[in-house]
């Protein structure tokens, strides 16, 4: 296997001596006339080269030249990307090696898998993670069918692992969650209609893992699932109409408690979004009093680039908010207007998640940890954090 290309002023050195290219793997052999009509990339190669077709050819797969000095393998994203455009070499024998530039072993195995199906047109990746970065290799390769090949085998996946969802219960990772873990290798903005399908399918399974927000908040296994959740995998949740609770003032603890884990994984438009899609107007007053008006004080005190001032919502906000259920239609218009997000005073309930019969969860603390928490606390200070109880009615 080929070690990663060296990093920084070592690289540029290695670059000047003209040193060959490290190799992941061994070549793999294969013939002109496949890779000819299978591969624009190839096929561009091999018009350079020249070669007739029906003679056999090498490819390798070479480590990727970064862009701007970048080292290629720190990128979880295809989004920006620069590959370079190698020219076709030669073997011993004045074959045509045709190069594929890779970031590491994992790139190196989409790219096989590519020129697989450019013979069996079929893919088999392992896992959906390989399929991605198949998907990602078949852009740069421009192998015609293969990217429609790897949306499919998601989507299968994805579809699979309906039965069980949301029982968090396996010591793997259900499909829905291998796929937003993996959100650094999905295709850029405009996603081609196969893999729109993929996101489409990828967002009810979601839903349907988590089911609502009480289950997300008091299931050990699912708080811990929803911690390792991109922003983009909280935001299907707080957008979905099927995405249940028992009332408004559970889907704000929902957001939060994923902040306070995963705030440093957001920027400021991030948070601007996914506190969006709150609907405050429908908050029950104690909620709004003890909830907007301490997050207004900090976001005004702190600013949006601090932890505490997240939420980015002023005192003025939460005034109109707290007095929108109560309003004539021409005052709503006002405050509509006034207010940055239009889902603030959205009126539409969410789906109800305690049945007739109520719902319980069990929640315990050892006593030792209920008492060493105090003594730890800084002098003056109490050592208890706030508890927030979702009424089961």
């Amino acid at each position: 296997m080929g070690s990663r290309r060296p990093r920084g002023r070592r690289c540029e050195r290695a670059e000047s001596r003209a040193e060959p290219p490290e190799v992941f793997g061994s070549p793999l052999p294969a013939h002109t006339l496949v890779l000819r009509f299978a591969s624009k990339r190839f096929a561009a190669q091999i018009e350079r080269w020249g070669t007739v077709a029906g003679s056999a050819s090498v490819a390798e797969a070479q480590p990727e030249p970064a862009a701007d000095g970048a080292d290629p393998s720190t990128s979880g994203s295809g989004a920006g990307r620069k590959r370079s455009h190698p020219e076709p070499g030669s073997a011993p024998d004045g074959r045509p090696v045709l190069r594929v530039p890779v970031a590491d072993e994992a790139e190196a195995e989409a790219g096989r898998l590519a020129i697989r199906f450019a013979y069996t047109g079929e893919v088999q990746p392992c896992s959906i993670r390989q399929a991605l970065e198949t998907l990602r290799m078949s852009s740069y390769l421009e192998v015609e069918g293969l990217g429609a090949a790897c949306a499919e085998y998601i989507s299968q996946q994805l579809a699979t692992a309906v039965q069980g969802s949301g029982s968090g219960a396996g010591p793997v990772d259900p499909p829905v969650l291998q796929f937003y873990g993996c959100s650094g290798l999905w295709p850029d903005c405009a996603p081609d209609p196969a893999f729109a399908a993929v996101f489409t399918s990828a967002e009810s399974a979601l839903v349907r893992h988590f089911g609502d927000a009480l289950a997300a908040l008091n299931r050990r296994s699912m708080r811990k699932e929803l911690y390792r959740l991109p922003a983009a995998g909280i935001e299907v949740l707080l957008e979905s109409e099927a995405f249940g609770t028992n009332s408004e003032d559970s889907i704000p603890t929902l957001l939060a408690t994923w902040m306070r884990v995963n705030w440093r994984r957001t920027d400021a438009a991030t948070r601007r979004r996914l506190s969006g899609l709150m609907r405050l107007a429908q908050l029950s007053r104690p909620t709004a009093a003890c909830l907007l008006t301490p997050l207004s004080v900090d976001f005004e005190v702190h600013g949006e680039d601090h932890p505490a001032g997240w939420f980015p919502v002023r005192a003025a906000h939460g005034s109109l908010v707290a007095m929108y259920a109560s309003s004539t239609e021409v005052q709503r218009r006002f405050i509509r207007k006034a207010l940055p997000f239009p889902a603030w005073c959205d009126m539409g309930p969410r789906p109800q998640c305690v049945p007739a019969e109520g719902l319980s969860y069990e929640w315990s603390i050892p006593l030792e940890s209920l008492h060493a928490r105090p003594e730890s606390a800084p002098r003056g200070k109490t050592g208890c954090s706030p508890l927030v109880l979702a009424s089961a009615a």
